[in-house]
């Protein structure tokens, strides 16, 4: 029987170097719901999901930061990914079904396939 920590520990390192394609899946789902050509990069912020087994999410998706002040404007792009990861469940990458994933907020390199009209992004720091 594995405890909630030790979820915690599998999701993150799935999501966190034990497989980018984890990593690379989510922020292409949660991309697909953030505004156009929006494409935020925050170094300091992980996103952080729990997710059920279902694929929905057990709770709100939160931002981790490694600064102890956000800028308003690093606030409110943080705010937008934190909204698009509410709106792009359920998740359906098996590996971290049930567990708690944190990822980097960085969607530089992110296309979601739905987006025609993204004319390549914009970086916002």
């Amino acid at each position: 029987m594995s405890t909630e920590r030790d979820h915690e520990l599998r999701g993150a390192k799935a999501s966190t170097g034990g497989d980018p394609t984890a990593t690379s899946e989510l922020l292409t789902q949660i991309a697909r719901c953030l505004p156009a050509g929006l494409r935020p990069n925050l170094p300091a912020q992980r996103l952080v999901l729990r997710l059920a087994e279902n694929g929905g999410l057990a709770a709100a998706p939160s931002i981790e930061s490694i600064v102890p002040i956000l800028t308003a404007e690093d606030r409110a792009v943080a705010d937008q990914v934190v909204q698009a990861a509410l709106q792009c469940g359920p998740y359906t990458k098996a590996e971290i079904l049930g567990q708690v994933v944190s990822i980097a907020v960085d969607f530089t390199e992110v296309h979601p396939p739905n987006a025609s009209t993204d004319t390549g992004g914009s970086t916002v720091r």
